[in-house]
């Protein structure tokens, strides 16, 4: 190819329609703490502490709208020691009307050490 040659390429900028929209998307972003604290009604929390027999029933609790706001973890094969274990427990701060939910207990059995839970 000749160094005179012209390259007959033509590139454009895939985001160009998007240029005329405003960098400062942050305005728009609120904040779930601000809103507790403005005095906001905000519902109790549901702590679950499970083996794998708990798994997603946080999000089962949360999708079908039920009272509180579930959260927690899940220890898969984990056995009753690790599930109560107070490290997991001792960061949240749970109140009056907070629940505790505790299911474990099953892996203990499955190796004959019931006696353990």
């Amino acid at each position: 190819m000749d160094s005179r040659t012209k390259s007959s390429f033509t590139t454009q900028n895939p985001f160009a329609a998007l240029s005329h929209i405003d960098d400062d998307l942050e305005t728009s972003i609120t904040n779930t703490d601000d809103k507790a604290r403005a005095g906001e009604v905000t519902l109790p929390r549901m702590l679950l502490c499970t083996d794998s027999h708990g798994k997603d029933l946080a999000w089962y609790s949360n999708k079908h709208n039920h009272p509180y706001d579930a959260f927690g973890f899940v220890r898969p094969g984990g056995r009753a020691s690790q599930v109560l274990d107070h490290k997991n427990i001792d960061g949240e701060e749970l109140k009056n009307k907070d629940i505790l939910v505790i299911s474990c207990g099953t892996n203990d059995v499955s190796h004959n050490e019931a006696h353990l839970a």
